[in-house]
């Protein structure tokens, strides 16, 4: 620094040699409030020592940097020079100071400009995490009126009141009829543009899935299957619109692996509810997206608006080669799901019973179809023992639940090629699904709902509200806790 700049920050300008002037000159010379001598020789000493790095040979941005430091130390400087104002705890401002002019002095002795770098990210992470902490309690204290308390449990107690429930049900039943008529009006008024409407309603359902499920401590259900295929569709779309090859790899997946699961699983449409809404959903739209799709000119012959996928409806037959393509694309998302649960998050997954996962859930709920079956064909190959029970924690079980949905998967895609030459076949398919959920659906309203929907608002003890989780046991449940044999047939998928 020249003595220009030494002159602005009131400093004598001195050689590298020279010995520091007395801590009096600057009480004399500037009239600065008495302050700690250590606070001021702090000051002097790092003025000093960053003069000497500047002389010498640095590079441009080393030095820049240094001359900002130095421009900070002369505006602590101006503010020490203005009249004190009474403050109740100086030894804290002094304290807070000191700290401070300590920090950046070692920063600017740093030889190197990463560690300055470094240093300063440092620094404001420790900032951002405060400001973290203070919207916190503040949108806590908005929302909850406690800053100590979660908005995740608050609102967790209050989805349990009977208003709430009423509440989210009508909206519920409100957005399941809204998506199924729009769906209808643009499969019926603009065909050509439902993969849009695809995206979107897909989009939102699983968007307004994710924190639910994570709340629950199901957030490995969104590793399943189904979600899979979701992505192959928006891949199709979005990358490769007039891939032949990889739609007809989404076509397998949409009219085999998940309209099965709708069946086999009995999911319900069941409109007050938006989780078994989303879950009818999740399986039955991208039947009805690809049925479009690969069927525009048989169903829409004077509509020549094919739109972005119109390529796909000239498509060769779904063929061999397409079989082992979807078999392929298959094993590719079980390999990814093995390594993700059984590898990465292994450690995760066993220190915490109460994540649930497909096959925890699958391995637990005795009371399933499936689960039967499997155990069956496995003690008939003697591949278990008659008094053995499937283990979600042991090898044995996690690879036969593996290979047994590898099998699943085989099967239902062996008639995608019927159904790839006949729009009519496919049609009635997708119908005959759909339709299963709505008797399902149907079936909960008449047998389940009727009885058990005012049952939960009961008048529990004095001064409790009744509880809406204790419900009595039906096929509608949630998925199981560990240790236990609950099942459901809205959480996860055939994945």
């Amino acid at each position: 620094m020249g003595d220009r700049e030494a002159d602005r920050l009131d400093v004598p300008a001195t050689s590298d040699n020279s010995e520091p002037a007395s801590d009096g000159e600057y009480l004399s010379d500037e009239g600065l409030p008495s302050l700690d001598t250590r606070i001021l020789r702090i000051l002097h000493r790092t003025l000093r020592d960053l003069g000497s790095l500047g002389d010498e040979h640095l590079g441009e941005n080393l030095r820049t940097k240094i001359s900002k430091q130095r421009e900070s130390l002369g505006r602590v400087l101006d503010k020490w020079r203005r009249p004190p104002v009474p403050d109740s705890s100086p030894r804290r401002a002094r304290q807070h100071l000191q700290r401070a002019l300590t920090e950046l002095k070692a920063t600017a002795r740093l030889p190197h400009t990463p560690r300055v770098l470094a240093s300063g990210i440092e620094l404001a992470a420790k900032a951002s995490g405060r400001v973290r902490q203070f919207g916190e309690r503040r949108v806590r204290r908005l929302v909850t009126g406690d800053n100590a308390r979660r908005v995740r449990d608050y609102l967790a107690t209050q989805r349990k009141k009977p208003t709430i429930v009423r509440a989210m049900d009508k909206f519920g039943f409100l957005w399941g009829v809204f998506g199924l008529v729009t769906t209808e009006y643009m499969i019926l008024s603009h065909p050509s543009k439902f993969y849009g409407w695809y995206m979107v309603a897909m989009g939102t359902y699983l968007g307004a899935r994710y924190p639910y499920y994570k709340f629950k401590k199901w957030g490995y259900f969104l590793l399943d299957f189904c979600y899979y295929a979701q992505v192959c569709n928006f891949l199709q779309v979005l990358v490769f619109p007039s891939n032949c090859e990889f739609f007809k790899v989404c076509f397998g997946f949409a009219v085999g692996p998940l309209l099965a699961a709708v069946v086999l699983w009995r999911n319900s449409l069941v409109f007050h509810d938006h989780e078994k809404v989303t879950t009818v959903m999740i399986h039955t739209l991208p039947s009805w997206h690809v049925l479009v799709a690969r069927f525009h000119t048989d169903f829409w012959p004077t509509n020549t608006d094919l739109g972005r996928l119109g390529g796909v409806s000239s498509c060769p037959s779904f063929g061999l080669a397409d079989y082992r393509n979807a078999l392929v694309a298959y094993m590719l998302w079980q390999l990814a799901y093995f390594l993700k649960t059984e590898v990465l998050d292994a450690a995760h997954l066993d220190g915490d019973p109460s994540i649930q996962t497909s096959l925890r859930w699958l391995a637990l709920d005795t009371e399933r179809p499936i689960h039967q079956l499997v155990l069956w064909v496995m003690k008939r190959l003697r591949l278990m023992r008659r008094d053995e029970a499937f283990d979600p924690t042991t090898v044995k079980t996690k690879l036969i639940f593996m290979a047994s949905q590898l099998v699943f998967t085989a099967l239902m895609l062996l008639p995608a090629p019927l159904l790839d030459r006949s729009s009519s076949l496919c049609a009635l398919w997708c119908v005959f699904a759909f339709a299963v959920a709505v008797y399902n659906g149907g079936e909960f309203y008449i047998e389940v709902f009727s009885r058990r929907y005012y049952r939960q608002f009961e008048e529990g003890p004095p001064g409790e509200e009744a509880s809406c989780t204790e419900l009595p046991r039906d096929e509608h449940e949630d998925p199981p806790s560990q240790g236990t044999s609950q099942g459901t047939s809205q959480g996860t998928s055939q994945g």
